[in-house]
Formats: C-alpha cells, sequence, structure tokens
C-alpha cells in the first residue's frame, strides 16, 4: 500500500519503529579494551566517536529535564565532556554508563569559570555511587569546576552527601543554604 507521497506504508512502519526505539532505548555503551579507553576511570570525549556518545547521553538528560535545549553537541568545539564507566559489568573494555558535560560560563560571584553544566548516568547505575567514584579523576582533569543549577533532587542528594568534600563557593549561591545549612561561609 503507498501513501499520498508515494512512499509504502511498510517504510513509514520501519521508521516509525526505528524512531520509536531510538527514543526509548537507553544503552549503556562498549568501547573495545585498548590504550585509548582505560577499563574504568573517565574517558574524555574528545574524538567524534566518543563526542557522539556524550551528545546521546545529553539527549537523554535534555528529555528527562524537560530543557528546551541540547546541553551537549557532538559538533561543537566549544563543549567538552567526559564518559563515566562502570565497574558492575564484567566486560574485556569499557562500559560507559554516563557523562558530564562541561563548559566554560560567567557566573556573577565567580566571573568566567569552567561548569559542569550537566551529567546524566545511566538509570541501572544511578544511586550506585558512579559520580563520586569518578569526581576526583573530573577534578584533576577539570580542576575546581563549579557545578552549574538548576540541581535535579539527585544531584542535590549528591551535593549534600558530599557537603564535607566539596567546597560551597563552587555551588549557587542559591542553593548553598539548602545543601550546606547555612550560607556555606566562613
Amino acid at each position: 500500500m503507498l501513501q499520498d507521497d508515494g512512499v509504502p506504508l511498510e517504510d513509514y512502519e520501519k521508521q516509525e519503529k526505528a524512531f520509536l526505539r531510538d527514543r526509548s532505548l537507553i544503552q549503556m555503551h562498549y568501547l573495545p579494551e585498548s590504550a585509548d579507553y582505560p577499563r574504568h576511570g573517565i574517558i574524555l570525549a574528545v574524538k567524534m566517536p566518543l563526542r557522539r556518545i556524550a551528545e546521546t547521553y545529553a539527549r537523554c538528560f535534555k528529555r528527562e529535564s524537560h530543557y528546551d535545549s541540547l546541553q551537549f553537541e557532538a559538533d561543537e568545539p566549544s563543549c567538552q565532556a567526559a564518559l563515566l564507566t562502570t565497574r558492575r559489568f564484567a566486560a574485556r573494555g569499557s562500559i560507559v554508563a554516563g557523562a558530564a558535560g562541561f563548559s566554560s560560563q560567567y557566573w556573577a560571584d565567580q566571573g568566567d569559570r569552567l561548569v559542569m553544566a550537566w551529567v546524566w548516568i545511566h538509570p541501572y547505575e544511578r544511586g550506585q555511587g558512579l559520580l563520586w567514584q569518578h569526581w576526583a579523576e573530573l577534578e584533576r582533569e577539570y580542576g575546581q569546576f563549579l557545578v552549574a543549577h538548576p540541581y535535579s533532587p539527585a544531584m542535590i542528594r549528591f551535593l549534600i552527601a558530599h557537603r564535607d568534600s566539596i567546597d560551597p563557593e563552587r555551588i549557587t549561591a542559591s542553593y548553598r543554604t539548602e545543601i550546606y545549612g547555612t550560607d556555606g561561609s566562613n
């Protein structure tokens, strides 16, 4: 059967199934064992295939957070991202279960600073400490980055759980009382 535009109905059904599959399937990405990809730790999304993986997770973040715009685009050179690997699954290579995006932003009380703009972790890995496992390595790579807002309930729980290790000045001023119990100043 043909549609009005002459395209067989089966082709539309295939396209719709592919769209729905891509929209609803959230996969962890496997990277073969190599010198470029450590089995555990962060993997900097510098090469285009890795940037595409980061972009897929940024799309998941956008959908879940109901943002209007994508926080990371693979083709945008000013965007930086780190892929987060998991240790919970046995594999010869790396299993990427999330990503964190970084960009330079201006904050009124901080000036131009590098900011962790978004983090997305696969639902199977949430609540397992994945971000904290990689936090020190993210700091080694990106320095004392600020943590951008607005914060999801999960990010607020993360910041509260680790408030003794994260300087209050790295948190948006309007959230400091909620996270630190005071405005965070000494």
